[in-house]
C-alpha cells in the first residue's frame, strides 16, 4: 500500500539535486525512512496475518474446546444433577435421621439424666451398704470372738457337765439312800407310834391295876383302920395318901421322861432326814436345772 501511493501521484520534476545538498540527504533520508516504513508495515501486515491465522487457529480450538466444554457442561450437569438429586434424597435422609436422632437425644438426654439419678442413688446405697458391710464385718468378727469364747465355755461346760453328771449319779445314789433312810424312819416312827400307844394302853393298864391295887389297899387299910385308934387313923390316912401321892408322881413323871426321850429322839432323826432329803433334793434340782440351761445354751 505504501509502495503503490507514490506511482499513483507520478513523478514530479525537481531540479536535481547535488550529491552533497540538503535536499539530497533529505530525500535519502526519506527513502531511508519509507523503507523503512515499509518493512516495518510489511512486517506489521506479517504479524497481522499470522495473528489471523493464530485467531482462526484459536477459533477454531476455541469451538472445539466450547463443543467440547459443552458436552463436558452438559454431562457434569447430568452428573451434577444426578448428585444432586442424590444429595436432596441423602439431605431429607440426613433430616429425617437427624430429627429421628435429636428424638432419641431426647430420650437419651432424659434416661442419662434418670440413670445418673438412679447412679446416685446406688452410690448412696452402695455407700451404705459398705458401711453395713463394715459393720456386718465387724459384728462378725465380734460374734466369731463370742463364738470361739462360748466354744472354749461350752467345752468347759460340757467338762462341767460331765463332773455334775457324775455328782448328780452320786447325788441320786445319796438320795435314795436318803430316801431309803427316811423311808426306815418313817417305819421307826411308825413303830415308835406303835410302841408308844402300847406303852400308852400299858401305862392305862397299869393305872388301872394300881387304881384296883389302891382300892384293894383301901379296902384292907380301912378294914384295919376300924381296929386303929381314930387319932392314928388320920395320920395313916394322911401318910397313906402322901405315898400314893408320891408314888403315882414318880411314876408319872418315868413315863413322862420316857416318852418325852422317845419324842425328842425321834424328832432329832426325823429332822435330821427331812434336811438331807430337801437339800439333796435342792442340789439335784439345781444340777438338774444347770444341766438343762447349758443343753439350751447349746
Amino acid at each position: 500500500m505504501a509502495a503503490s501511493t507514490p506511482g499513483r501521484s507520478g513523478p514530479r520534476a525537481h531540479p536535481a539535486p547535488s550529491p552533497g545538498s540538503p535536499t539530497r540527504l533529505s530525500r535519502l533520508q526519506e527513502k531511508e525512512e519509507l523503507r523503512h516504513l515499509n518493512d516495518r508495515l510489511a512486517a506489521y501486515i506479517e504479524r497481522v496475518r499470522s495473528l489471523e491465522a493464530d485467531k482462526s487457529l484459536l477459533k477454531l480450538q476455541l469451538e472445539e474446546k466450547e463443543e467440547v466444554s459443552s458436552r463436558e457442561v452438559t454431562t457434569l450437569r447430568l452428573l451434577y444433577e444426578t448428585e444432586l438429586a442424590d444429595a436432596r434424597k441423602l439431605l431429607d435422609h440426613t433430616a429425617n435421621e437427624r430429627a429421628r436422632l435429636q428424638v432419641e437425644l431426647g430420650k437419651t438426654r432424659e434416661d442419662h439424666r434418670q440413670l445418673q439419678a438412679r447412679n446416685t442413688k446406688k452410690e448412696s446405697d452402695l455407700s451404705l451398704t459398705q458401711n453395713q458391710l463394715r459393720d456386718a464385718e465387724a459384728k462378725l468378727n465380734s460374734k466369731e470372738a463370742e463364738l470361739a469364747t462360748a466354744l472354749s465355755n461350752k467345752r468347759g461346760l460340757e467338762e462341767q457337765q460331765e463332773d455334775l453328771k457324775t455328782h448328780l449319779a452320786g447325788l441320786e445314789s445319796s438320795l435314795r439312800d436318803t430316801t431309803k433312810q427316811l423311808h426306815d424312819e418313817m417305819l421307826w416312827r411308825v413303830d415308835l407310834e406303835n410302841k408308844m400307844q402300847t406303852l400308852k394302853e400299858q401305862l392305862d393298864f397299869e393305872k388301872n391295876v394300881h387304881s384296883q391295887e389302891l382300892n384293894e389297899m383301901r379296902k384292907r387299910h380301912d378294914t384295919r383302920i376300924v381296929e386303929i385308934d381314930s387319932g392314928r387313923r388320920i395320920e395313916f390316912e394322911s401318910k397313906l395318901a402322901e405315898a400314893l401321892q408320891e408314888l403315882r408322881g414318880d411314876h408319872e413323871l418315868q413315863i413322862k421322861d420316857y416318852k418325852d426321850q422317845l419324842e425328842k429322839t425321834f424328832s432329832a432323826k426325823l429332822e435330821n432326814a427331812q434336811l438331807a432329803a430337801a437339800k439333796n433334793s435342792d442340789y439335784a434340782s439345781a444340777t438338774r436345772e444347770e444341766i438343762m440351761s447349758t443343753k439350751i445354751s447349746e
